[in-house]
């Protein structure tokens, strides 16, 4: 199951990428979410490779979303850079959907409670 998730990012979510290919890797990474553990879970093996699968579909989800090329990830589909999008990070809440917003606006503010609203 690691294999499975290190070849479909290796070759389907590299510096060069786009849409079809990011959906094959999202379907394989999601191929191995649903299946058996053929790992024991209690172990660190396990559990490990459940973690790499869970990031890896987060980064697949990520850089669906984001429709442009930015840094060292260019998008062929997209290969023009978003200046609306300049400082704007892709965040995902508790329970929400993903959404652009700076790093101030994703961050907790503490209140005089010592709380984070």
């Amino acid at each position: 199951l690691r294999d499975r998730v290190q070849r479909a990012m290796s070759r389907h979510v590299a510096v060069v990428r786009d849409a079809e290919a990011l959906a094959t890797a999202a379907t394989e990474i999601d191929n191995v979410l649903a299946a058996p553990m053929e790992l024991d879970i209690a172990g660190r093996r396990g559990w490990e490779t459940r973690n790499l699968a869970l990031v890896a579909r987060a980064i697949v989800a990520a850089a669906t979303h984001r429709t442009e090329s930015r840094g060292a990830h260019f998008r062929s589909d997209f290969p023009a850079t978003r200046p609306d999008w300049d400082g704007r990070h892709l965040i995902l809440g508790s329970g929400q959907a993903w959404q652009f917003a700076t790093l101030d606006a994703a961050l907790p503010v503490a209140t005089e409670g010592g709380t984070a609203r």
